[in-house]
């Protein structure tokens, strides 16, 4: 398996990871409010992220609107 890669610290990337992998996620709220980043770009983020840092990308699949959770899980 490839080292990880994880985002340099002090971008948006690093702040999306650092909100991921804590427990309990991210709700779309506070990942815009984190980034101020558009909402439509979170669930290519995640997956490429987690791919880029050997995890896996989820996403509540019940969640919706700002209220939408999503994380990373790293082995």
């Amino acid at each position: 398996m490839a080292a990880k890669q994880l985002p340099s610290e002090g971008t948006k990337l690093r702040v999306v990871y650092d909100l991921t992998i804590r427990p309990g996620g991210v709700t779309l709220s506070e990942l815009n409010q984190a980034t101020d980043q558009k909402a439509w770009s979170y669930k290519t983020n995640t997956e490429d992220l987690a791919r880029r840092v050997g995890g896996t990308a989820h996403r509540d699949p019940l969640g919706r609107g700002d209220n939408r959770r999503f994380w990373i899980t790293v082995p």
